[in-house]
């Protein structure tokens, strides 16, 4: 594709996306994953918008992996419309921006949205929704999850039962007595 399209095209910058991708798997590359992965969403605003809640995801995952959080979020600010161009990339970029706002209240109605599509979706969801309680309720992250038996729910569930019993053990501690000076 890139011996085909000229340096100007916008499809080009598609293509070099994808090779970035590969890049990184074979090589590491973040730094040009992130590169040609933002210049890939911006042709792919005005080329195909088919593509951009998968593009917004993808690369926000990355910041967000990165410890970019709010860099994370300002790509995902207007996922949701993109809803008509592609439900299902929406919805689950939708899932990471209530996970990363914090916003457990979200995740009824997304995981209702995400019914009419894959099992996988709608586990995806459970997923965010999960760990977004998991830091103020490690049971209720454990019940979102509780029917759930894939890679993502596991790890979930891991960090969720630990962090349970990390807080039963310190309410079995109860008070602990300050140092005496």
């Amino acid at each position: 594709a890139l011996i085909f399209y000229p340096p100007e095209s916008p499809y080009r910058t598609i293509a070099s996306g994808n090779l970035a991708i590969t890049r990184w798997h074979h090589h590491g590359d973040i730094d040009g994953l992130l590169l040609e992965r933002t210049k890939m969403l911006a042709a792919n605003r005005s080329l195909n918008h088919n593509n951009v809640p998968g593009d917004m995801l993808q690369l926000s995952e990355l910041h967000h992996f990165l410890g970019q959080k709010e860099k994370a979020l300002d790509i995902l600010h207007d996922v949701s419309t993109y809803y008509k161009a592609n439900p299902r990339w929406t919805l689950e970029a939708e899932a990471l921006k209530a996970y990363l706002e914090n916003t457990p209240e979200a995740f009824p109605t997304l995981l209702h949205r995400a019914k009419p599509w894959e099992h996988s979706l709608q586990q995806r969801v459970q997923f965010f929704w999960a760990r977004t309680l998991r830091a103020s309720s490690a049971r209720q992250a454990l019940e979102v999850l509780e029917n759930i038996d894939n890679p993502w729910a596991k790890i979930e569930k891991s960090l969720a039962a630990k962090s349970l019993h990390y807080k039963e053990a310190l309410d079995i501690l109860g008070d602990i007595p300050k140092k005496s000076e």
